[in-house]
């Protein structure tokens, strides 16, 4: 255990020497805190101001003349969501399905007022949350500072000293995945103290915590993994970075016009319309399924032969 302490301190002491990774740390914390501090701001100012909306709504729904029930009801009343405890660290779908919604006999209307149609045409970068960051920039942050973390010492012929002093490669390992998880135990200290100012209860708070820091140690162990198997660092930063890219950029935006072939309802409608709705769908949209299936396959075989043809020493390195 002292000798994995100790190469986790030697690569704590490389990454302060180093200007790349202090400075890509320093920004993270910079952009984490700033983004924390914004939104709370926001929601905040939210909380404030729904309930007097709602207030007055209520209001003018009670000042009616008095009418026929039936055209009081026709007459409409309109409800205002209130932030969650955790919205200043993470909205979820609040700026997706809207805030507000009219209710009125008869009619089941869906709720209006969505932020993330003011900022349509920035994507997922329209708002800054905090849980943006932690989701997209955040392990961007951690590959820009382990991605060489084992193929350096590799590169350099550090590695064959060390276990000829007595030192296993896991050890080596242990220590340099160790150094990585403390940057990322680092990382997440603006989140812990925003979750423990928040009005959220206990038990919310710790598996809101737990969550993203499962979420950083996978990455965590991913770049340590593909340090170790890439002889050079170079090759561990491009594969490091086309996963990045692939799962944190390409995916959701692969999965988005994916959802327009199931057409849902909006509204709210019976169970067994719901049921009956998606078993006509799957049942439509099933050989579609399978030709975009078929597609896909191709796609990627013919990607991996121009791959393999185009970039040999990549794969030569990878699977030896």
């Amino acid at each position: 255990m002292g000798t994995t302490l100790t190469i986790a301190g030697d690569e704590w002491r490389f990454w302060m020497r180093s200007k790349l990774g202090a400075a890509a740390a320093v920004l993270a914390l910079i952009l984490v805190a700033t983004s924390l501090i914004a939104t709370m701001g926001q929601i905040s100012k939210q909380r404030q101001n729904r309930p007097s909306m709602q207030a007055n709504a209520e209001e003018t729904f009670r000042a009616q003349p008095d009418r026929h029930p039936h055209r009081m009801v026709h007459y409409g009343h309109y409800v205002f969501r209130t932030p969650a405890p955790l919205a200043a660290l993470d909205p979820s779908v609040d700026p997706y399905t809207g805030t507000v919604m009219f209710l009125e006999g008869h009619r089941q209307n869906s709720a209006t007022f969505s932020p993330s149609y003011d900022g349509a045409q920035a994507g997922p970068f329209a708002v800054l949350t905090p849980a943006l960051t932690y989701q997209l920039l955040i392990p961007l942050v951690l590959i820009v500072v382990g991605f060489g973390a084992i193929s350096r010492e590799r590169e350099a012929g550090t590695d064959r000293q060390l276990v000829t002093s007595g030192v296993s490669p896991v050890t080596i390992w242990l220590g340099k995945t160790l150094a990585l998880a403390g940057v990322g135990a680092l990382l997440l200290l603006p989140l812990i103290i925003g979750a423990i100012f928040s009005s959220a209860a206990a038990l919310a708070s710790v598996a809101f915590l737990a969550g993203y820091t499962l979420y950083l140690l996978v990455w965590t162990l991913m770049i340590a993994a593909a340090s170790a198997r890439c002889r050079r660092p170079s090759t561990a930063l491009l594969v490091l970075l086309s996963v990045w890219t692939g799962f944190c950029v390409l995916a959701p935006r692969w999965r988005a016009p994916q959802q327009s072939l199931i057409h849902l309802p909006a509204k709210l409608k019976p169970t067994w319309m719901c049921l009956s709705l998606c078993a006509t769908s799957a049942m439509a949209i099933m050989p579609a399924t399978r030709h975009l299936t078929n597609c896909a396959l191709n796609c990627l075989s013919n990607m991996a032969l121009i791959m393999w043809k185009s970039c040999p020493s990549i794969f030569a390195e990878l699977w030896p």
